[in-house]
């Protein structure tokens, strides 16, 4: 509602790909020699999720190809 009408409106969708999130996790782990570790009977991974996000984002810009528009 816009001025109490209502009103249409248009966006455009972010296009994403989970694809090679696995890819760049191992990426990441090699990168600071990490090791997955054992929490009870799950394999965890605790590390800093600023750290994983900087890298990934610096990673996918090396590693994805991008349609131009």
């Amino acid at each position: 509602m816009e001025n109490g009408k209502r009103v249409w409106k248009d966006w455009e969708e972010l296009e994403y790909s989970d694809e090679d999130f696995t890819e760049v996790g191992n990426a990441f782990e090699k990168s600071i020699n990490y090791e997955p570790k054992l929490i009870e009977q799950t394999e965890s991974r605790l590390v800093s999720m600023r750290e994983l996000v900087d890298f990934a984002v610096d990673w996918f810009r090396k590693n994805r190809k991008y349609n131009e528009k």
